[in-house]
């Protein structure tokens, strides 16, 4: 595996450029070890399948890391940096990942992120805590602060997703979030 350090500007995101092994039988990917990662260990795994047109997020957790691979297909991944307290806090980034092309993203504790996907796509999401909706924050996917030029203009949304607040709004939870988080005894 190679290790690639992202040039997107967001403080703490990770790409793993991954190498196929291929012959005439078929071809052979790791997608993961233990020894690749040292901050965050995946304590929970989950597939998901989304179908075309669909945007999950924005999403954000204050606890936990995701670790994403796209089993089949290909989105459009938006990050955004949430944390105050980063040096690249406001910073955002939109990309293409797709199975043609095997990657490992690591997503930080912090880091807004959601997934569009043009076509049908299933993808592995690894998590460092087990999912908890006391760990779900999240904003409009198309919030202009944001900064996030999807290229699409009605995807289909949960209902969670289309009543989302503003990032804004979000900044501000997550600010006492972790305030009170940081005072407890």
């Amino acid at each position: 595996m190679t290790i690639e350090s992202m040039s997107i500007g967001i403080a703490g995101v990770s790409k793993f450029t991954l190498k196929t092994h291929a012959d005439n039988r078929g071809s052979l990917t790791e997608y993961f070890r233990g020894c690749w990662l040292s901050d965050y260990q995946p304590l929970q795994w989950s597939v998901t399948k989304s179908n075309r047109y669909v945007l999950r997020g924005m999403h954000v957790h204050l606890w936990r890391c995701d670790y994403l691979f796209v089993l089949s297909g290909e989105m459009t991944l938006g990050l955004c940096d949430v944390r105050p307290e980063s040096p690249t806090f406001m910073k955002s980034w939109l990309g293409s990942v797709n199975f043609e092309q095997p990657q490992i993203w690591l997503i930080p504790p912090g880091v807004a992120h959601g997934f569009y996907t043009p076509g049908d796509c299933m993808y592995l999401l690894g998590t460092s805590t087990y999912w908890s909706i006391d760990d779900e924050f999240s904003c409009l996917w198309n919030d202009p602060d944001l900064d996030l030029s999807w290229g699409v203009k009605a995807p289909e949304l949960s209902s969670r997703d289309a009543n989302a607040g503003s990032l804004a709004q979000l900044v501000r939870e997550i600010r006492g979030l972790k305030s009170a988080f940081l005072k407890a005894p």
